[in-house]
């Protein structure tokens, strides 16, 4: 299948975010459950009173090696959906998809054209806001969602990886699109300075001015947030006390569902403004100059208490930089275990 545009980059600035995908205001025939496409599956979760009037955000939840898209459907290691369904209250349209294999090798771009049969599928059928896509994952599903970043900018709004890795590849990722990385101090599967290196290329992308991601201390118990200023679409980087695990401070937190849903929200805002400042900035007779494109957040880093440091921005990853290409998914013969379980082996090329 080849690659489709879904909605032009050009159009995430604009107020073209609103547009509605065809599936609008006709009778849908999918319901919520596992559907087939392509000889491949995912679970679809339509929120209770649907509207067919009404767009929706399209969020994807991709799960981590070993994984299944009935691990995010139920919660199983993570809480269901990453937790945003639950803070979603019925405003967005729900994606598990099942990766090959029980991972995200992404081979030829085989995962990204089932990303792009997925949206086409749904959107035909359902009332999709085409400017208010996004997708998350744990660890492989972290990859994955890097993955999206990287060859569909232009297509999802944003994405929000934990823990993730440049595991699933990077075709393209030279375009800009908003990012949230959260990752754990002490990760020695896929370690932090991995997905340092990841958020990275989106603060080039965006044209973001350069500053050292806050780190806490192992033992603190706490996290911190780091926002970059000047960007494009905002890129923000949250550490957090902990190794590699989609749940950080224990399933019941909240930690990664509260902010990657503010995340993503907070976009739908700066989008409705980004688009009256537009409108207005058409409809004025001023020779004033155009209002200026939006902003990248608090602009500081936020810490919650504990001893951090503050290391460079760059490091290794123990996988390939983006640029060396050769990137591979982890060997069947050195498979990790369950999330946070005694089995997981770090990853090397």
């Amino acid at each position: 299948m080849a690659p489709k545009t879904l909605l032009p980059i050009a159009a995430l600035a604009t107020a073209a975010l609103a547009q509605s995908s065809s599936g609008c205001n006709g009778q849908a025939t999918l319901t919520s459950g596992v559907q087939n496409i392509n000889n491949r599956q995912y679970t679809l979760k339509i929120p209770d009173g649907y509207d067919s009037s009404k767009p929706y955000r399209l969020i994807f939840g991709f799960h981590w090696l070993g994984g299944s898209m009935g691990d995010v459907v139920n919660g199983n290691s993570v809480q269901p959906w990453y937790g945003l369904d639950a803070l979603s209250e019925g405003s967005a349209i729900f994606v598990a998809p099942d990766g090959i294999d029980n991972g995200w090798a992404n081979q030829g771009g085989s995962d990204i054209e089932f990303v792009d049969s997925i949206i086409e599928q749904v959107e035909s059928d359902l009332c999709v806001d085409q400017g208010s896509r996004f997708a998350t994952g744990f660890s492989y599903g972290g990859g994955m969602s890097y993955a999206v970043a990287c060859a569909r900018a232009g297509e999802f709004r944003a994405v929000a990886p934990i823990a993730g890795g440049l595991i699933s590849g990077c075709d393209g990722g030279n375009d800009p699109i908003a990012y949230l990385g959260i990752h754990g101090v002490s990760d020695n599967v896929l370690p932090i300075s991995g997905g340092i290196e990841l958020a990275n290329t989106f603060v080039t992308n965006n044209g973001c001015q350069q500053k050292n991601i806050e780190q806490v201390a192992a033992g603190s118990g706490q996290s911190a947030r780091t926002d970059f200023e000047g960007c494009s679409q905002p890129v923000s980087f949250i550490s957090w006390d902990g190794g590699h695990s989609g749940a950080p401070f224990g399933t019941s937190s909240q930690l990664a569902p509260d902010a990657t849903w503010e995340f993503f929200t907070s976009l739908d805002n700066q989008a409705a403004t980004s688009a009256k400042n537009a409108s207005a900035s058409s409809n004025s007779t001023s020779s004033a100059a155009p209002a200026t494109s939006q902003a990248s957040g608090s602009g500081s880093s936020q810490q919650s208490g504990g001893n951090a440091g503050s290391p460079p921005m760059s490091g290794g990853s123990g996988a390939p930089s983006s640029g060396s290409n050769p990137w591979q998914a982890p060997p069947s013969n050195n498979p990790w275990g369950p999330p946070s379980g005694s089995g997981w082996r770090p990853w090397s090329a």
